[in-house]
């Protein structure tokens, strides 16, 4: 997994309306009036994921927890959307031919898969700072369950987290 996954969505435009301008020339001095407008688009940031890694699994259920930082610059309460993805679909960690299904969590909520895509979870909270102010604001769970008969193998799978600012 990336260690920042930023999604941009900002316009920054620039105009100028209303100019007025002198009717006749001057010797001393012209003054010439306008407005400037910047309009700044949704920012949405998400930040400190790192790749999870369980070392000799005994293949009891087994929970990993990270901690996140999203940003936004939504003015309505710094909210955002996230969806999940994953390389292999429907949360499925694959060695060869063999498969291990995961389960997923984002701030205590269950994500539930649907041919490799998610629902998006709409109106979650972030921060006005892209640092989060050195802290985290989001939580991700990932459980793998209890997986008797699985054979030795090395099981992955690329998840993606996709954040956007809501419209």
């Amino acid at each position: 997994m990336k260690t920042l996954i930023t999604i941009l969505s900002s316009l920054f435009m620039v105009s100028a309306f209303a100019a007025t301008n002198p009717t006749a020339p001057s010797a001393v001095a012209s003054e010439g009036t306008l407005n400037v407008q910047v309009q700044v688009g949704a920012i949405v940031q998400i930040t400190k994921a790192q790749d999870m890694t369980i070392n000799q699994w005994n293949g009891a259920t087994t929970t990993q927890t990270q901690n996140l930082c999203v940003f936004s610059n939504n003015i309505d309460g710094y909210k955002y959307t996230i969806q999940f993805s994953d390389l292999n679909g429907n949360f499925t960690l694959k060695s060869g031919t063999e498969t291990l299904p995961y389960s997923l969590k984002f701030n205590n909520n269950d994500i539930v898969a649907t041919t490799g895509t998610t629902t998006a979870l709409q109106e979650q909270v972030g921060s006005d700072s892209t640092t989060c102010n050195g802290d985290t604001n989001a939580t991700l769970e990932i459980k793998i369950p209890n997986a008797n008969g699985v054979h030795a193998g090395r099981f992955t799978d690329t998840l993606s987290l996709i954040v956007t600012a809501p419209t």
